[in-house]
């Protein structure tokens, strides 16, 4: 009997887990047909919840609307935010005056960059270079670039060939000042030979000759070099004064300017 009952039992028991497991198996099944089921099968009220407008992103967004396009500051300080008074419209012309100020310093102009107008009520800074200052630059390197005869290899070269000419000459020299004491002791000797004194007079003129032609090639080249570095170093002083004058005449336009924009 205890034995029956308990086949019994553990048949019943058998029957209870499987069908267990079958339920198990078929809402895993339900579940992965959902999952893959298209949004538009969404119940109302999750589609409702997804399209309700939140009030902190609404606020967010207004906030966010409105703020200085240089600090990105949305008005947390308390300095208003202004027009930047260029071409620009909507919320690139929302600026902060100081904001503002600070960027056209750092960029040392009153331009635009994205509308390319003037800050209308901004001077540049005195010391900015604008397009016209520096194009007036470039004009102004080429000019001295022209009046630059000999380059710096040019001169070390033409350097060198005089010290070596200044060595010849100090040998030819020497050279003509034994060739004269010679031509002094055949002369002054009774015994000496037509021959010998012919002999050195010719060795005294070739090396005097040799002599004057090395002192003069030596001299006249460094007294050219001497006269086209001078007469270019005058160009070129002419040239920054005329370059000095325009920038100082800018210079003195520009806080004119800049006066009558402050007042």
């Amino acid at each position: 009997m205890d034995c029956a009952y308990s086949q019994e039992f553990t048949a019943i028991t058998e029957k209870e887990s499987s069908s267990e497991s079958i339920q198990t198996e078929d809402s895993k099944k339900e579940e992965i047909k959902r999952s893959n089921e298209p949004d538009s099968e969404i119940p109302c009220s999750s589609t409702a919840g997804h399209g309700a407008s939140d009030p902190a992103t609404e606020s967010t967004v207004s906030s966010s609307s409105s703020c200085c396009r240089i600090c990105q500051d949305n008005g947390e300080t308390s300095e208003p935010l202004e027009t930047s008074r260029c071409s620009c419209k909507g919320q690139l012309s929302k600026v902060h005056r100081s904001c503002l100020i600070q960027w056209v310093r750092y960029k040392g102009s009153n331009h635009c960059e994205i509308c390319c107008g003037t800050f209308r009520g901004v001077s540049p800074p005195a010391n900015a270079l604008d397009g016209n200052q520096l194009e007036a630059l470039e004009t102004l390197r080429q000019q001295l670039v022209q009046f630059q005869p000999l380059s710096h290899r040019k001169r070390t070269a033409l350097l060198g060939f005089i010290i070596f000419l200044l060595l010849v000459t100090g040998l030819t020299g020497i050279l003509t000042f034994g060739a004269d004491r010679e031509f002094q002791r055949v002369t002054g000797d009774p015994y000496a030979t037509d021959h010998q004194m012919k002999k050195a007079h010719i060795v005294f003129s070739i090396c005097l000759s040799f002599l004057f032609f090395a002192v003069t090639l030596t001299l006249g080249l460094i007294l050219l070099w001497l006269f086209i570095e001078l007469f270019f170093y005058i160009q070129r002083r002419r040239v920054l004064q005329q370059a000095a004058n325009r920038m100082a005449a800018e210079l003195r336009r520009r806080q004119r300017a800049a006066q009558g924009t402050s007042l």
